[in-house]
């Protein structure tokens, strides 16, 4: 990723890599003051022939921002989540098959 100045194909990316990437969304949504709920719940009404101000108008495109962000943020976070499950249920399941003897047991046959 730092290499190339992009993000991994999602084939390609690993448990840790993908807690990463969960663990930056989570901390970038928590540096916003207010929630997607909240943003929402205040109707976003903007006059079409300019007759609210230009403070008005710019809080009202930059709440619209916000709400935008927010939501694309939400969404990465739930694929994200999904995919670290995924990613840790199938790493778990290598582990054991790793694990667990193929033949019975594991111990060696002394030759006399």
């Amino acid at each position: 990723m730092k290499s190339k100045g992009k993000l991994p194909k999602p084939e390609k990316i690993t448990l840790k890599g993908a807690q990463f990437l969960h663990f930056l969304v989570k901390e970038r949504s928590a540096q916003y003051a207010t929630t997607l709920e909240q943003d929402s719940a205040e109707p976003v009404q903007m006059a079409i022939g300019g007759q609210a101000n230009s403070k008005e108008r710019r809080y009202m495109m930059a709440k619209l921002i916000r709400i935008g962000e927010k939501t694309i943020l939400r969404q990465a976070e739930i694929a994200l989540a999904g995919l670290v499950s995924q990613l840790g249920s199938s790493e778990t399941d290598l582990k054991r098959s790793d694990s667990s003897p193929q033949n019975g047991s594991t111990k060696r046959r002394r030759m006399a």
